[in-house]
């Protein structure tokens, strides 16, 4: 089965969820395809081109799917571009403590899970995915 989305669709359905792109790539392009353009946050020098390489490119080549790559601003920044109804991003990744806020404001768009393959949604570990976003990047943690 194949299914044909618009850039909205898959907006609604990944925002915070192509901040995937720092866990192993889910079945993601198994059954999605569209046109248009994502833009998404790019880790900038060696890590932005990791990023290129081995989660941009081939979402591209298997969904069709054209991302236009941002670097980081200030979380502020973000904020403010969403308020103002005219989104940085429309992938990016957000510090863990500034996420709750976001939401918080009505910021976030909730992810559309379908996405995803039930091993890679139980590979989530220690921290789960939420209905507004999903864990990446965890280099430390600290149980007391």
């Amino acid at each position: 089965m194949s299914r044909t989305i618009d850039r909205r669709t898959v907006l609604k359905g990944t925002v915070a969820a192509a901040a995937m792109m720092a866990i192993a790539r889910p079945a993601i392009a198994k059954t999605l395809s569209g046109s248009g353009e994502l833009v998404v946050y790019d880790g900038g020098g060696v890590w932005g081109e990791a990023q290129q390489k081995a989660y941009f490119e081939p979402f591209e080549r298997e969904t069709g799917i054209k991302l236009t790559r941002n670097p980081r601003v200030d979380v502020g920044a973000v904020r403010a571009s969403i308020s103002a109804g005219s989104p940085r991003f429309d992938v990016t990744i957000l510090p863990g403590g500034v996420s709750p806020s976001f939401e918080r404001d009505g910021l976030l768009v909730p992810i559309d899970y379908q996405w995803f393959e039930k091993e890679d949604l139980d590979g989530f570990r220690p921290i789960p995915a939420a209905k507004f976003t999903c864990p990446h990047i965890i280099y430390s943690l600290m149980s007391v």
